[in-house]
């Protein structure tokens, strides 16, 4: 087990439904260039639908939601005008399940409908179907999505869902884990106090592709009787597994990084917030496996001269994508000089923490 000191640092840009939302659009505007290409052609005298599939699998959330729709071509109707008719996306009826391991006797769980808002954009957004369920998902096993439309075409798709990633270090399994140090004790530099790098530990497995590590600042926000819990995030960095192996990888918090971080969101902010000494940040660690990975690598922006995007689904008899992920969480401190550097020190001294 090696420990790589240098880690190249990238957020992950983790999926949202809006991914599903440009698919169609790259589909209905391929399709409508090739319309216009040809006007002796009808291209649409035999019409067939397209299923679009997006779920994310993470057996540490209590729901999970997957995205059915579907990307078709009708004859002198633009694209952007297509995307306007929210009825045109959703099929009637819809039987949607996920069978849990293999062999004779299967988990078999069914997802139901149900709405959900969706943010104003280049699609309509006055209807918005996803199926969900709030059964147990369980790591290590693969789980299959089946959705069966009425004249029986089925679309399918596997994942293996992943277990927790573990945090080495800070060990945030005990009851009281390590504090995390971001000011020198010993040593005062002219213009100050000296920032010290926190070294975060991540072990990898050979199924996590890509994780991306997350800080909060956690406060309650006071106001005469009323407390309101409140948190700012710092986000660390992000680390490929390239190779799929086992690995324990570094990922650095800077400490002037950190108290800057907290100054930028929070300026303006006068309100007063009280933070426990004890228990006052939490960190998490999202992973995402090699199918995510390698669909966000696909799907992500693109870099030079080469602007041909390639296709890349892991669904049958349809596209999109149905993969895993894991989120980790646990607590811990800053160190007492930490600490009271974030209540008195010249970055975030003025903001009223106490």
């Amino acid at each position: 087990m090696s420990t790589k000191l240098q880690i190249k640092c990238r957020p992950i840009e983790f999926i949202k439904f809006a991914a599903m939302q440009k698919i169609l659009l790259y589909s209905f505007l391929i399709l409508s260039t090739l319309v216009a290409c040809d006007n002796e052609v009808d291209l649409n005298a035999d019409y067939e639908d397209t299923t679009v599939v997006y779920g994310l699998l993470n057996a540490n959330e209590d729901t999970q939601f997957v995205k059915v729709n579907r990307a078709f071509l009708e004859d002198g109707v633009s694209a952007i005008e297509l995307a306007k008719q929210s009825d045109r996306f959703f099929y009637d009826s819809l039987d949607v399940r996920i069978v849990q391991g293999g062999g004779n006797n299967p988990n078999v769980i069914d997802l139901l409908p149900i709405a959900k808002k969706k943010d104003p954009g280049v699609f309509a957004n006055d209807r918005n179907i996803v199926f969900y369920t709030t059964d147990s998902i369980i790591p290590n096993l693969n789980h299959r999505l089946e959705v069966t439309q009425p004249d029986g075409k089925i679309t399918r798709a596997t994942t293996s869902v992943l277990t927790p990633t573990q945090i080495v270090r800070p060990e945030v399994d005990r009851n009281n884990p390590p504090q995390l140090r971001l000011i020198s004790l010993h040593r005062i530099l002219p213009s100050g106090l000296e920032f010290l790098d926190y070294e975060f530990i991540i072990r990898f497995t050979p199924v996590i592709a890509e994780v991306q590590l997350n800080v909060y600042l956690l406060y309650d926000e006071v106001s005469g009787s009323n407390r309101i819990p409140k948190r700012v995030r710092i986000p660390v960095g992000g680390i490929r597994n390239t190779e799929l192996q086992n690995d324990d990888q570094i990922l650095i918090l800077p400490g002037d990084f950190f108290y800057n971080s907290i100054a930028d969101q929070l300026e303006g902010d006068n309100s007063v917030k009280e933070i426990n000494p004890n228990r006052n940040l939490l960190i998490e660690v999202i992973a995402v496996d090699p199918l995510f990975s390698q669909y966000t690598s696909v799907y992500g922006p693109l870099d030079g001269l080469a602007q041909v995007r390639p296709e890349y689904t892991n669904v049958e008899n349809g596209i999109g994508l149905f993969a895993s992920r894991s989120t980790r969480r646990g607590f811990s401190a800053l160190a007492q000089i930490s600490y009271q550097q974030l209540l008195n020190g010249p970055i975030t001294g003025g903001l009223n923490f106490r």
